[in-house]
């Protein structure tokens, strides 16, 4: 149901909580980075305690906000969710490989990977709780949009004034970031086809955007959201209507363009090094760890294949790491393989479910638009899956805070669903039979399917019992 406020102060005074829970929701999507001295974290002008993160921090603060705001309505109900149950699920593995780990460390301890996965059920539980309106699903996908005004700022910043030796890697150099640019390239590319009147000054908001989100990874050096943006553009030959199909052959030229023009303008040395490792990985550090990376992370998973190698305890290394880079042996760069790592098959389970469920929402959604709009998000909702499956080849994309942006992503596909198919419970839905006939198609309850089983079967034993045989006619006498 929409909120609506009124002019007694009770209800000025909610308005006001509501503003400052879309501001820390804000925040949570872009707070943290791995240079320090940026004029726009919370950490350069406040000091948190240690093990506490910037975005920690603000998650506490919005949930006071919630609390707030729930008091002022005395409602304190939770909202149900289409991803519960894979969030749960992902709970119950990530604090069993936790205790495992603490009893073979012989401690109980937050260990560095607390911020990673584990905090994704409980930002999940936060935005999914604030944001409950249906109307409110083009307002997460505007906040995360507005994630560049923050980040472009803070790039250009580090750019012109830092002096930290970190810089030579890129002025951006977090995963989250690098895919928060994508996001902001993928929706200027989908608006380009968007044909309606009601997302004008965001379509305006995000051409302006583009060349500065391929600007800032050019000067990010960040290799796997180049690639990521390049393969979405060429991906939407595929997703668009076949109408469209032509004119995105221009836009594809016009994002490779961008990036060459940019890496001209800036350092074109730098840049064709960090893209020669790909090709010559002996030669980059960067990505020589990551082929190094590869085999050790494969040994492992053959040797702990049903519960994986617990949280806080470092992976072996069977093959000699090399030097001339900095690596980790408590993460994989291919994030395909962090999950059986650390959790095992029953890691495997949780990320086909979780993504699954994701993608199940963004192509029924994209399938059943009705609207300028409902294309506009249905198709920026596949771009943005494309983007983190392209990137999660290359990168730790479980780290650096992401699972905040992905929370979000998740609420605004279920918003989406009750706006465009009338529900977000889509576990009773058909995907298979709804995207084949264009009609919304559902599983048949399960306590019908047994009684259905139960009666086919009772026919099939009275056959073998009493087959049928055929009919004898007498003749007459």
């Amino acid at each position: 149901m929409e909120r609506t406020y009124g002019t007694t102060p009770r209800d000025r005074l909610l308005l006001s909580v509501r503003n400052l829970e879309y501001f820390f929701g804000w925040l949570l999507l872009w707070q943290g980075s791995m240079l320090p001295g940026s004029p726009v974290q919370l950490d350069t002008w406040f000091t948190f305690p240690v093990g506490v993160g910037d975005v920690e921090v603000v998650s506490v603060l919005f949930f006071a906000m919630i609390l707030i705001e729930r008091t002022l309505t005395q409602d304190y109900t939770l909202r149900r969710s289409y991803f519960n149950a894979p969030l749960l699920f992902l709970s119950g593995l990530l604090f069993l490989s936790w205790f495992r780990g603490s009893v073979m460390d012989q401690r109980f301890a937050f260990v560095l990977e607390v911020h990673d996965l584990p905090e994704w059920p409980i930002a999940f539980l936060l935005i999914n709780n604030a944001f409950r309106d249906t109307e409110e699903g083009p307002v997460l996908f505007l906040l995360l949009f507005l994630t560049m005004l923050p980040k472009g700022f803070e790039a250009l910043w580090i750019f012109r004034y830092s002096t930290l030796p970190q810089k030579s890697w890129g002025v951006v150099q977090s995963w989250r970031d690098g895919y928060l640019l994508d996001v902001a390239i993928a929706g200027a590319l989908v608006a380009m086809h968007y044909r309606g009147t009601k997302l004008k000054r965001l379509k305006w908001f995000l051409y302006l955007m583009f060349p500065l989100a391929e600007g800032v990874l050019i000067l990010g050096f960040r290799r796997a959201a180049i690639i990521s943006s390049i393969l979405s553009a060429f991906a939407m030959l595929v997703t668009l209507p076949r109408a469209m199909r032509r004119r995105q052959w221009a836009i594809i030229g016009s994002v490779l363009g961008g990036f060459i023009l940019f890496s001209i303008l800036t350092d074109p040395l730098a840049v064709l090094g960090r893209f020669a490792g790909v090709l010559h990985p002996a030669g980059e550090g960067s990505a020589y760890i990551r082929l190094m990376e590869l085999p050790n992370v494969l040994q492992n998973i053959w040797h702990h294949p049903i519960l994986g190698v617990p949280f806080g305890i470092p992976w072996t290394t069977y093959y000699r790491m090399p030097l001339s880079a900095d690596y980790t042996t408590l993460g994989t760069h291919t994030s395909y393989l962090y999950w059986p790592l650390r959790m095992g098959i029953f890691g495997v389970i949780a990320f086909a479910w979780l993504y699954g469920s994701m993608c199940k929402a963004a192509l029924l959604n994209y399938r059943f638009r009705k609207t300028e709009e409902d294309f506009f998000f249905g198709q920026l909702s596949i771009q943005m899956m494309i983007v983190y499956f392209i990137s999660s080849f290359f990168g730790l994309m479980y780290a650096d805070k992401l699972v905040y942006v992905l929370a979000a992503m998740m609420v605004a596909f279920q918003h989406q669903s009750k706006l465009i198919l009338g529900t977000s419970n889509l576990r009773e839905v058909s995907f298979w039979r709804s995207m084949r006939t264009g009609r919304l198609a559902y599983h048949l309850p399960f306590a019908e399917r047994i009684r259905r089983l139960r009666s086919q079967r009772a026919l099939q034993k009275a056959d073998r019992l009493y087959p049928a045989r055929e009919p004898v006619f007498l003749s007459p006498q």
